[in-house]
């Protein structure tokens, strides 16, 4: 008797839905995607179409795990895919295919059509740097420019960059020294926003339990742009998009010495709660905070600490606040001072 993946000249539609869904859902077997391959060879395309609405109308729901797995298993399959090296007489099979991978992939996983296929021909891959939490890298881009990641940082692109585009994602913050190319306009997405620049220098900050994105211009000129509205900066000079707002909003940097405190290890407070501090000394230096008691958490601090190392900071948060702390392994303990 014959399975599923043995043939498919008698397939029924329902049984390329199927085949589709574990695609979809990264448990398909290579014997299963070859039986793909070869109906979009064959011009099977009316599932596709159909599964890709299914997929679109019930995407709402699915766990962020599940998104990020269908969207490994969609690049592998078009990175694998033999249309990349056939004839163009055969690429016509994989356009509605592609087609209707990007329309669900787009619902369901968040990836937009330009990580699929340019002109349905040329496979586009994926890039990304990461900085764990504690740690600081640097990444040189394939057109000169020079990233540098802060703690529990992340950028991405596609292989498409320098080519047709070069435009980059970040989740974190980023000090990036952009390689010029007035053709193609360096841009970064994050949080929200959208910065944009030809050659200059500039940091973003867009944690996503941040409120706020901030755009610091060190040299050169960017544009900031969220939510239908338009920054240009000059050096020296920030731009804040508030995320629940929707405002963005252009004034002048503190500390116009040290416009990128953390890459010289150094930080700048500027008003925020003990409890905003926790979460920077938790990605600087990979550990866990704890409060004895929540009145700790409301007290704020402003400045610029120059030697940013844990136990300095630390110390300088108990000697101007009533807080003591306890340092024990990789476990911080905030709690009031005894009276």
């Amino acid at each position: 008797k014959l399975s599923l993946v043995d043939t498919y000249s008698d397939m029924e539609p329902k049984d390329y839905k199927k085949l589709l869904e574990k695609f979809y859902l990264g448990l398909s077997s290579p014997k299963e995607e070859k039986v793909l391959y070869d109906a979009m060879e064959d011009g099977i395309d009316g599932e596709y179409e159909s599964f890709s609405r299914d997929a679109w109308e019930h995407s709402q729901g699915i766990d962020e795990h599940r998104k990020a797995r269908m969207r490994r298993e969609i690049l592998r399959m078009i990175g694998d895919s033999p249309a990349a090296s056939r004839a163009a007489s055969r690429r016509k099979a994989f356009r509605v295919f592609f087609r209707s991978v990007a329309v669900a992939a787009a619902a369901v996983s968040g990836v937009l059509a330009g990580y699929m296929y340019s002109e349905y021909s040329d496979p586009v891959q994926e890039f990304e740097f990461i900085a764990e939490r504690g740690q600081k890298s640097k990444a040189s881009l394939p057109d000169g420019t020079v990233v540098w990641l802060n703690s529990a940082s992340r950028i991405s692109y596609t292989s498409a960059y320098n080519d047709k585009d070069r435009h980059v994602e970040l989740e974190g913050e980023a000090y990036f020294d952009v390689g010029k190319n007035k053709e193609l306009p360096f841009v970064v997405m994050a949080g929200g926003a959208e910065v944009k620049a030809i050659g200059t220098r500039f940091n973003v900050k867009a944690y996503s339990d941040d409120d706020e994105v901030v755009v610091t211009l060190v040299q050169g000129k960017v544009r900031t742009s969220a939510s239908g509205n338009e920054e240009y900066l000059v050096p020296g000079e920030q731009a804040v998009y508030d995320k629940e707002v929707g405002s963005l909003t252009r004034s002048e940097a503190p500390y116009a010495d040290h416009l990128v405190p953390w890459i010289d290890n150094e930080i700048n407070f500027e008003g925020q709660t003990l409890e905003q501090v926790a979460d920077i000394l938790e990605r600087m230096y990979d550990i866990d905070v704890i409060f004895e008691e929540e009145s700790v958490k409301s007290y704020s601090y402003t400045g610029l600490v120059r030697n940013g190392s844990l136990s300095n900071i630390l110390e300088l948060i108990s000697s101007t606040s009533p807080v003591n702390y306890q340092l024990s392994g990789n476990t911080v303990i905030f709690k009031l001072k005894q009276k």
